[in-house]
Order: structure tokens, then sequence, then C-alpha cells
């Protein structure tokens, strides 16, 4: 059986989340309940300049 290993973005603590650098970017699903348009996947930079 393998060895789980944990994404290196999850951060096992709230501490340890604390403690890491900002995220830059977020990235957002996004839908339209009326089914008007296409689902996207959306990209928000979160350290405009």
């Amino acid at each position: 059986m393998p060895t789980w290993t944990p994404d290196p973005t999850f951060y096992p603590s709230p501490r340890m989340a604390v403690r890491a650098p900002a995220e830059r970017l977020a990235y957002v699903a996004s839908f339209d309940p009326e089914r008007q348009r296409k689902d996207v996947m959306a990209v928000v930079d979160l350290d405009p300049v």
C-alpha cells in the first residue's frame, strides 16, 4: 500500500498557515444557476500593483 503524502500547499495547522507567505492568486469556480452561460474557472490577482 503506498504511503499517503499530503499536498505541499496544505498546512497541517492554522499557525503554520498564518506564518506562510500571502497568496498571490485565487482560483474561483463560477457558474450561472440559470444556465445561460458556461461554467468558468476564474483567476483573481490578490497582489495588484
